[in-house]
């Protein structure tokens, strides 16, 4: 799944949908509420990027598959930490909630749906790299969109796998583990681009 594909993702329909009814001074006056918002979309992220790609991977055994988390509530507390670690991550000193308040304050929501689409895409491969090792695979493979808009760091990237522990490296040097990962901010804003794993 990928950025484009999450208009298909009824709780994604709901965030934006709320967000753009709001008027500015609306917005303004709700900006707790855009942050839990929003945080709580990131946790949905990651349970649906973790079972997603552990069903696609595969070969789980029949009387596991129940016992994958249906909501973030189902993970465990190590889990959660995990899963945490990478919702709040820093980018220039500011994790979401720092983005998601700025923007709010001064009533742009449409800032803050980028911020839901870059850090929803980012938190959901993570969930799907740990779904993906949970369920035996060995290898990832970056995928973009194939088309004009991907940035040249990514479509270098097209095709190319990778051990599943490793990072894939742009020709510029810079690194992730999956879509979203990169340490240069601008790597990561808005990108479309999404894994596949394999054994």
């Amino acid at each position: 799944m990928t950025i484009l594909e999450f208009d298909e993702i009824e709780k994604y329909q709901e965030v934006k949908e709320w967000l753009l009814n709001l008027k500015p001074s609306e917005l303004m006056e709700q900006k707790k509420r855009a942050v839990d918002t929003v945080w709580d979309f990131l946790e949905y992220c990651y349970v649906l990027g973790l079972r997603t790609a552990t069903e696609e991977v595969g070969q789980l055994a029949e009387d596991v598959k129940p016992f994958l988390p249906k909501d973030y509530d189902d993970l465990t507390d190590e889990q959660k930490k995990v899963a945490d670690k990478e919702i709040y991550r820093k980018f220039d000193n500011k994790d979401f909630r720092d983005r998601v308040s700025e923007y709010a304050e001064v009533g742009n929501a449409s800032d803050i749906i980028r911020v839901v689409e870059t850090d929803g895409n980012r938190v959901y491969n993570f969930g799907g790299l740990n779904g993906a090792t949970m369920a035996g695979a060995k290898y990832k493979t970056w995928n973009t969109m194939l088309d004009e808009k991907v940035r040249d760091t990514h479509d270098y990237l097209e095709g190319i796998t990778v051990p599943i522990q490793d990072k894939f490296v742009t020709y510029d040097g810079d690194e992730a583990r999956f879509p979203g990962d990169f340490s240069n901010p601008s790597n990561s804003i808005n990108c479309r681009c999404g894994v596949t794993y394999s054994k």
